[in-house]
C-alpha cells in the first residue's frame, strides 16, 4: 500500500492511500458502468424517436 501526506490549504494533513480492486470489484464497476451508459443511450433514443 501506497501512503502519501498532502498538506492542502490550511496546513491540514490529509492521507491518500492507493489500494487495488480486486477483478470482482472492478468486473462490478465496469458492468454498472456499461448497464448504466447503455440506458442513458436507450432513454435518448426513446426521446428522440417517441413522437413526444
Amino acid at each position: 500500500m501506497l501512503q502519501k501526506d498532502l498538506t492542502k490549504n490550511g496546513g491540514t494533513m490529509e492521507t491518500v492511500r492507493n489500494i487495488r480492486l480486486t477483478s470482482a470489484e472492478l468486473a462490478s464497476l465496469w458492468t454498472t458502468y456499461m448497464n448504466d451508459t447503455m440506458a442513458v443511450c436507450i432513454l435518448r433514443y426513446f426521446l428522440k424517436y417517441s413522437g413526444g
